[in-house]
């Protein structure tokens, strides 16, 4: 569990140094801040699976492509801190 933590950091970390912040809109927040409050708490079954998406999945790949990788990085890290926040309650 250290190896992925410390892989996600570095993924994390890189991103934060490629970031280019003129690209970065209100919409990016709004998109961002639907999708850490609200977007992961809907889920939505997949036709003739029994698997279920978020959909903060589905905002994570609409900021892919809309802003780039970097930005899709950093929502998906923030919006994993803030679902495991809420539902994990055992300390590392």
């Amino acid at each position: 569990m250290a190896a992925v933590i410390v892989a996600g950091l570095a993924c994390v970390a890189a991103a934060i140094v490629q970031i280019d912040l003129r690209q970065a809109d209100i919409y990016l927040a709004l998109i961002g801040a639907f999708t850490v409050a609200v977007g992961s708490r809907i889920t939505v079954q997949i036709p003739r699976f029994t698997s279920y998406i978020s959909v903060s999945d589905t905002f994570i790949f609409l900021v892919l492509i809309l802003y780039g990788g970097e930005f899709a990085v950093i929502l998906a890290a923030i919006e994993a801190f803030a679902s495991a926040w809420r539902f994990c309650h055992r300390k590392l």
